[in-house]
C-alpha cells in the first residue's frame, strides 16, 4: 500500500516536470521565433511601446520628454538630452527570461493548471512595465545628472535591478493568486455547507 503511494507520487510529479519541460520549450521556440530577423515588426513594437509609455509617464510626472519613433530626448535648458531606446532595449530578452522563470515557479509552487496559467499570464506585463521604467529611470538620471551619467554605469546596472523588481512583483503576484484560490475555496466550501 505505501509503495503504490510512493510511485503514484513520483509520477505525478514526474507528470508535472515533464510538463514543465514542455513549456519551458515552447517558450524557448517562441523566443528563438520572435527573435529572428524576420520578426523586426515584434521587437520594433516592444520596443516604441516601452518608449512611448516611458515618456506619457514622464510627461505626466512634468518632465517635458519629447519622442519620435523610439527615441526620447528633452530640450529643456540645462538638461537636454537625447536617448534612443535601441533594438538590443526593446525588452523582448527581459519578457522571455520572465516568462522562464514564471513557468518554473508556477510548475513547482502552484496547485493548479489556471492558477499556472495565470501566473503565466502576469508575466507579460511584469516584464513591460520593467522594462518601461527602467527605461523611464535612465531618462530621469539624464534629466537631473546628464546623458553621460544616464547611459553609463547606471544604463547597464539598472537592467539587473529592474529585472529583480519584476521577481519580486511575480512572486507577490503568486502570492496572490494562492490567497485568491483558497478564499475562493473556502467560500464555496462555506456556501455548500449552509
Amino acid at each position: 500500500m505505501k509503495t503504490k503511494t510512493v510511485i503514484e507520487g513520483k509520477c505525478s510529479k514526474g507528470l508535472i516536470f515533464a510538463q514543465w519541460v514542455f513549456l519551458e520549450a515552447v517558450i524557448l521556440l517562441v523566443w528563438l521565433y520572435v527573435s529572428s530577423p524576420d520578426l523586426g515588426d515584434f521587437r520594433l513594437f516592444m520596443q516604441r511601446l516601452a518608449s512611448g509609455m516611458a515618456a506619457g509617464l514622464l510627461n505626466g510626472f512634468g518632465v517635458e520628454i519629447g519622442r519620435e519613433g523610439s527615441t526620447l530626448f528633452s530640450r529643456v535648458p540645462g538638461r537636454e538630452f537625447y536617448l534612443d531606446v535601441a533594438d538590443v532595449c526593446n525588452g523582448v530578452r527581459s519578457l522571455f527570461a520572465m516568462m522562464v522563470v514564471t513557468a518554473g515557479h508556477a510548475y513547482l509552487l502552484l496547485n493548479t493548471t489556471l492558477q499556472r496559467l495565470t501566473l503565466l499570464a502576469c508575466s507579460i506585463p511584469i516584464a513591460i512595465l520593467g522594462n518601461v521604467f527602467r527605461i523611464l529611470s535612465v531618462c530621469l538620471v539624464a534629466h537631473r545628472f546628464g546623458q553621460e551619467r544616464a547611459t553609463g554605469f547606471y544604463h547597464d546596472g539598472s537592467g539587473y535591478v529592474f529585472f529583480l523588481i519584476g521577481l519580486f512583483a511575480m512572486f507577490c503576484a503568486a502570492g496572490v493568486i494562492e490567497a485568491s484560490a483558497s478564499w475562493l475555496q473556502k467560500k464555496a466550501t462555506n456556501t455548500f455547507l449552509k
